[in-house]
């Protein structure tokens, strides 16, 4: 793998701890968003997925044609379990 593939790595998840980690181990949310995150822990989570799925993006180039499709699934579920964290309360259940 090329240096700038470890690059882009290193940066997607140096982008994931700096954000996401806190929210996930301590559930609070990064200031930036403003209480607009109802279920923090869960949006932690949806973005490891798109940082897992971006990765697995840029290492599978040695991979086949027929795998291609497994890191798109993975960014586009942790989008889905992010957006899912905007709209639902930590409970679970709508008010």
């Amino acid at each position: 793998m090329s240096t700038y593939r470890w690059a882009c790595v290193a940066a997607i998840w140096a982008i994931f701890l700096v954000q996401a980690w806190p929210c996930l181990m301590h559930g609070h949310q990064p200031r930036w968003f403003g209480g607009r995150v109802q279920a923090p822990r869960r949006w932690a989570a949806g973005a490891g997925l798109v940082g897992i799925g971006s990765t697995l993006g840029i290492v599978s180039a040695a991979w086949s044609e027929s795998l291609s499709w497994i890191p798109v699934v993975v960014v586009v579920s942790g989008l889905a379990v992010s957006a899912w964290a905007f709209r639902l309360p930590s409970g679970g259940t709508r008010a």
